[in-house]
């Protein structure tokens, strides 16, 4: 790029300068100051008018990097130069000397910019290369010989039109706009490219061209390892997962199943541990998740350990971590469970399957809260809320010297109990109905309907799978069924020796509201026929809530009625 500069002194001084420099390519005149200032002077400058300026205020705002003045030092006004204008005095006899050592100056300049880009150029490790407005190639950096197996003396001075037609330098030199992802092979080279190139403009003009590009393997390499480090913070992600449960998803009216929720929140609120127990498939995962998300730490590391899944060689490397080579296949050091939950929660399934040692291991951790890995004597820090869950009796299992005392004790400081199945069957209806529109929405068809008589086998059968055999049983009949409505046949695999296939014409006559009933005498039965002081239920359906109230009036009048 050209160097601004700008002329002060006489008319006749200002004009002669003006005339040896125009066609100057280093130099570029951006004003000329004649002195006097005259009014009319701009008029006699003719090709030169536009560069006359009014005054020194209108000459500094010209921008110039230089000024050739004639004027003395002394008789210049304030502030003159301005900052960071070079002054080149032309009123002394030494005028030649001092214009020499300027422009000096200015070349040495540019050598040291030139030298330092191209040293920049040189140490990148793309391809690239630089020609003229003609095509011709003045310039190629290292990696482009590496890349392409061309030496530099066989590729400057050659014409890029013929070297390189399809390639992004022609495509950049023909329409003067830049070129991205062109995809070509330079004649000479096997090296499968893919280049991007811009244009070089000065004053406006297209003085060449330059092109960047990287062989085909090499981007190959840097998507392979993209897509290898996607996978690793995706697996990292599912590893520092969050809860995928709430409360919400703990669908139930019975007394007990209330309890147990109302103890899980409370029990969310500190960082006390927590004990769940119940039988296979009551929904103590669901419990675990509802309680890390509503906790205070609910936006950090909830971690899952099945202790059943793992085997016990691994057990302790998984919950500790290990130090690189602490044993055979120990290749690199790992972050066991404890430390990812680093102030989060830790879940720990089917406690009651860990062995003696690894009991040991972990009453340490809960009572020092450190971890220290496999094959290091460094113990580190670590904030988890614990919690815990097993389908195992754990006091009989300390009567039975299968677990240990102290570490029950430390586990059980809440204990959560969710009842089976088998023992809230009034939840049955609100869990189908929950389980059944889930169910539908991800095999993407309309809710079913359940018949009466399909509710009815569901309410008499004795679930020893508890939530899960039902949503199983579900899952099942919503794939057979092929029309709207869920019938006992759809069911009949629950039943011993069952075909399983759905026959319509077994339907018993049995309507909703007879099933209902049944229903409804049963509770009452249980609870009392008295309706007073009963209250609905969180999460029971109002319309249901309703019949209750006043089917249980009617039924309870109509008994009152019988027994006189």
């Amino acid at each position: 790029m050209p160097l601004k500069v700008a002329i002060v002194g006489s008319e006749r001084q200002c004009l002669l300068l003006l005339d040896h420099l125009a066609d100057q390519d280093e130099l570029s005149v951006c004003g000329a100051l004649p002195l006097p200032c005259e009014a009319l002077a701009a008029k006699r400058f003719g090709p030169h008018r536009a560069l006359v300026a009014a005054s020194w205020e209108e000459l500094a705002d010209r921008g110039p990097e230089a000024v050739f003045s004639f004027v003395p030092l002394s008789e210049l006004p304030a502030g003159w130069p301005p900052a960071g204008v070079e002054l080149v005095g032309f009123h002394t006899t030494h005028a030649l000397s001092s214009l020499l050592s300027f422009l000096a100056r200015q070349l040495t300049h540019c050598e040291e910019q030139r030298v330092k880009y191209l040293s920049a150029l040189n140490a990148v490790t793309e391809g690239i290369q630089i020609m003229n407005e003609a095509g011709i190639i003045e310039y190629i950096n290292p990696a482009f010989s590496t890349i392409t197996g061309i030496h530099p003396s066989e590729r400057i001075g050659t014409n890029v039109f013929q070297v390189s037609p399809d390639g992004a330098a022609v495509r950049v030199l023909l329409s003067g706009k830049a070129a991205t992802g062109v995809r070509n092979q330079a004649v000479g080279s096997c090296a499968d490219v893919i280049s991007n190139g811009a244009p070089i403009f000065m004053a406006g003009t297209l003085r060449g061209a330059v092109v960047a590009f990287q062989e085909v393997t090499d981007i190959m390499r840097l998507s392979e390892e993209l897509s290898n480090t996607k996978a690793l913070v995706e697996s990292l992600s599912r590893e520092l997962g969050s809860a995928k449960y709430t409360f919400a998803d703990m669908i139930g009216a019975n007394r007990k199943v209330l309890e147990a929720i109302n103890l899980s929140k409370r029990a969310a609120k500190n960082d006390s541990t927590v004990l769940i127990t119940g039988e296979s498939g009551t929904g103590k995962e669901i419990a675990a998740n509802a309680i890390h998300h509503a906790s205070p730490r609910w936006n950090k590391p909830f971690i899952t350990v099945n202790c059943a899944s793992i085997p016990e060689s691994l057990l302790e490397s998984e919950l500790f971590g290990h130090e690189k080579g602490a044993f055979t296949g120990a290749h690199k050091a790992k972050a066991g469970k404890f430390e990812l939950a680093n102030g989060g929660t830790i879940f720990l399934d089917e406690i009651g399957d860990l062995s003696f040692s690894t009991q040991a291991k972990l009453l340490r951790v809960l009572q020092e809260k450190e971890v220290e890995r496999i094959g290091s004597n460094q113990r580190q820090a670590v904030n988890v809320k614990i919690l815990a869950a097993t389908n195992r009796n754990l006091q009989s299992m300390v009567a039975k010297g299968l677990f240990r005392e102290d570490l029950y004790y430390r586990l059980q400081v809440i204990n959560v109990t969710l009842p089976p199945l088998r023992d809230r069957k009034d939840d049955i209806p609100l869990l189908v109905d929950h389980i059944l529109r889930r169910v539908c929405q991800e095999s993407g068809r309309p809710t079913l309907r359940m018949s009466a008589g399909s509710l009815e086998l569901l309410l008499t059968h004795s679930w020893p799978g508890n939530i899960r055999e039902l949503q199983n049983a579900l899952t099942r009949a919503v794939t057979i069924c092929d029309g709207d409505t869920l019938l006992p046949g759809h069911f009949r695999f629950l039943s011993p020796g069952a075909s399983g296939e759905a026959q319509p014409g077994d339907e018993p006559v049995r309507t909703l509201q007879e099933v209902e009933k049944a229903m409804l005498v049963r509770a009452l039965k249980k609870h009392g026929w008295s309706t007073a002081g009963k209250k609905a239920p969180p999460r029971s359906s109002e319309s249901l809530w309703g019949r209750f109230i006043t089917r249980s009036s009617s039924i309870s009048s109509a008994s009152d009625a019988g027994q006189d």
